[in-house]
């Protein structure tokens, strides 16, 4: 229970009017069987009629059982501004409002007090039922739920303090600088272990380290600080808000038509943005822009994978594969020398849907041992097919025979998989490279 007083509609019959109430003293505490049985406690019950049409009231019955000890010597008033007859009785702890003439009520308010009980001697959340019939309408119903707090428990005067340093004393605040500590201070009969301190943005509540304060973490953000004082299962809370000024700005992700300018920007999904700049650290999943100024250090969470070695095809045959992810081909390639055979290169050339790229690993020369090599990279798109085609010179048996090496470099995590759907190579590369390119998987 948290707040004083709390007025609940019933779901399936709603009340036609709404009903608040107002008690003496405010709240109302426990009378113990110790304490002297005092017989000065009252409930107002506010009853407000809308306006837009004219109701009549057959009768309000609330029903107080759990409010006091006893129904001996009540007090019934009634305070009707247009000063109509009432009648107001009690069967018990049944309370009966009624009219003692006919008139209708519309856009109006009306007190119906009961005074001079005994609260009961334990703590809790009292239910005051209410039953309304009004005529030509179906009843009503709903309940007021009363708070009856410990005797002698207490809870008020919430505030945030700040320090500005050691020697200086504290003072209250309603902003501090990024990074400030403030210190909530409170008043209250509860002990250290009856106060739960609630911050926005973290999941778990926290005790104070004394009696009456307690320090915060430094505060990046504007932050909400709920303190609750909870006695004999009765809870008192109040909350207090902090503005920081200059707040760091956690987000999910975050997408910017413009510029996205901070010290240090995290966010845990994407950020999309026209331009970047920061002068601290950037940390973030995906990112879009047009431009990045970056001042600090920049951690790519999934960068550059681990290479995969690719299978080579057959002499003057192609492989085809498929990118998982973005990355590079890249391949190296090494002459090979045939005792006695004819001068001939080793060409290879890789295919992309953008790009073809060739390297050539020099000319040979009969019985020589070593020529040089021939390198080439192509840049590829996630979903993107290529291909690997090598020639070989005569004499060669197979691609096995030679140096070469072709490798898959994505981002993040990818792999090559081998696919069937050819690379057709363009009309210009066809005239220079006439080679019968065949399907075939590593």
């Amino acid at each position: 229970m948290t707040r004083t007083i709390v007025f609940e509609q019933n779901a399936a019959n709603p009340t036609q009017f709404k009903y608040s109430a107002q008690t003496n003293p405010s709240p109302l505490v426990t009378t113990p069987a110790t304490a002297p049985q005092t017989p000065d406690n009252s409930l107002e019950i506010l009853i407000t009629v809308p306006a837009g049409t004219d109701y009549t009231v057959k009768s309000i019955t609330f029903t107080a059982t759990d409010l006091m000890q006893n129904a001996d010597n009540l007090s019934l008033s009634v305070y009707d501004p247009n000063d109509n007859d009432w009648s107001f009785t009690n069967d018990g702890m049944t309370f009966t409002l009624a009219p003692s003439s006919g008139f209708t009520l519309s856009n109006t308010e009306i007190a119906a007090e009961i005074a001079g009980f005994v609260t009961p001697a334990d703590a809790g959340a009292a239910k005051v039922t209410i039953n309304e019939v009004l005529v030509g309408l179906p009843a009503g119903g709903g309940a007021l739920t009363v708070g009856i707090f410990p005797l002698g428990f207490f809870f008020d005067g919430l505030g945030a303090w700040f320090q500005p340093d050691k020697e200086s004393v504290y003072i209250p605040v309603a902003e501090v600088s990024n990074g400030a500590v403030v210190q909530l201070q409170w008043d209250s009969s509860a002990i250290k272990s009856q106060i739960s301190i609630y911050q926005s943005g973290v999941a778990e509540p926290a005790t104070p380290e004394d009696v009456g304060y307690w320090s915060s973490p430094a505060l990046t953000e504007d932050t909400v600080f709920t303190v609750a004082a909870t006695q004999d299962g009765v809870t008192l809370t109040q909350s207090v808000a902090v503005t920081v000024s200059s707040p760091d700005i956690p987000a999910r992700s975050l997408t910017a038509s413009g510029a996205v300018t901070g010290g240090s920007i995290t966010t845990a999904g994407g950020l999309s943005a026209g331009s970047i700049t920061t002068a601290g650290a950037l940390s973030s999943g995906p990112i879009t822009a047009s431009s990045a100024t970056i001042n600090g250090p920049l951690t790519i969470v999934n960068g550059l994978g681990t290479a995969q070695v690719l299978a080579l095809p057959d002499a003057d045959e192609t492989n085809y594969y498929t990118a998982t992810a973005d990355g590079f081909i890249v391949g190296m390639f090494e002459g090979y020398s045939v005792p006695g055979g004819t001068t001939a290169p080793v060409y290879a050339m890789i295919q992309t849907d953008a790009f073809t790229i060739s390297a050539t690993a020099g000319m040979l020369t009969p019985g020589a041992t070593l020529v040089t090599f021939g390198n080439c990279c192509v840049p590829v798109h996630a979903g993107e097919p290529f291909s690997i085609f090598i020639h070989a010179p005569n004499g060669v048996p197979d691609s096995s025979a030679l140096y070469a090496n072709v490798q898959y470099l994505p981002f993040g995590t990818g792999t090559a998989s081998p696919a069937t759907g050819a690379v057709k190579p363009k009309a210009a590369q066809r005239t220079r490279r006439p080679a019968v390119m065949n399907a075939s998987t590593p």
